[in-house]
């Protein structure tokens, strides 16, 4: 009589197109996009940190999908961090609003490495600072009145 074979030990590979192949592409990519934010963030105050967190990251992600395979607890905080990352996005949204209001008002100049990381700067110098852009301005609008007053800063 014959012994039944053993059970194999390793993982079965997933077959290609599958469901969880294509949320771990999804997956890779939401990541990736994420680590490039928060490394143009960080770029202003640590640019080599930046360009090899830059450099580096598709393999760190691949690393932690292949890993994610093998473990189901692993890519489902994969899968949250993904998530995740959406209200990441609302937050530095919700930073750039409050610096560029500082601008506004005076608090920042606009060259500071805060207003720089959050894009705020980007902003200034494509319509505030470009003289084409004052050429490519609407002609029928000859003059523009403002009533807004600086408050000098408190102490």
């Amino acid at each position: 009589m014959k012994k039944p074979a053993a059970a194999a030990t390793s993982v079965p590979k997933m077959p290609r197109g599958s469901a969880a192949e294509k949320t771990a592409a999804d997956i890779a990519v939401t990541l990736e996009d994420k680590f490039t934010v928060i490394l143009a963030m960080v770029s202003p105050v640590a640019p080599v940190t930046a360009v090899y967190g830059t450099e580096n990251a598709p393999k760190a992600i691949k690393a932690l999908l292949d890993i994610g395979k093998r473990r189901p607890a692993v890519m489902k905080a994969l899968l949250k961090i993904a998530d995740g990352a959406d209200g990441m996005e609302l937050g530095r949204f919700a930073m750039g609003m409050i610096v560029a209001l500082g601008v506004d008002m005076g608090r920042f100049t606009g060259d500071e490495v805060l207003p720089k990381a959050l894009g705020v700067h980007e902003i200034m110098e494509k319509y505030f600072l470009n003289p084409e852009y004052e050429e490519s301005a609407n002609p029928n609008v000859t003059e523009q009145t403002t009533h807004a007053k600086r408050f000098a800063p408190l102490a």
